[in-house]
């Protein structure tokens, strides 16, 4: 979790200098990597995330899938 918060803080940070004297182009290609960044982290966590999952009990589970599903439907998947 900690390497996929790292590499989208540098993501970010390089949109924002990108968005500050960037053209069109140039945002839109920093949109196609914050979307790569993003799908890149989704990929490695559920890769962790599934065996855990699976361990845990159906309490636990109906928790997480609340957790989960909480994101999001309170935008956190914006990009």
């Amino acid at each position: 979790m900690r390497d996929n918060a790292k590499a989208l803080d540098q993501t970010i940070a390089s949109m924002r200098q990108d968005r500050a004297g960037g053209n069109a182009i140039q945002r839109l290609e920093s949109r196609e990597q914050f979307a790569k960044v993003r799908s890149e982290n989704n990929s490695r966590f559920l890769a962790v995330f599934k065996p855990l999952y699976a361990s845990l009990s159906p309490e636990q589970q109906r928790m997480a899938d609340q957790l989960i599903g909480s994101a999001h439907r309170h935008g956190q998947h914006r990009a």
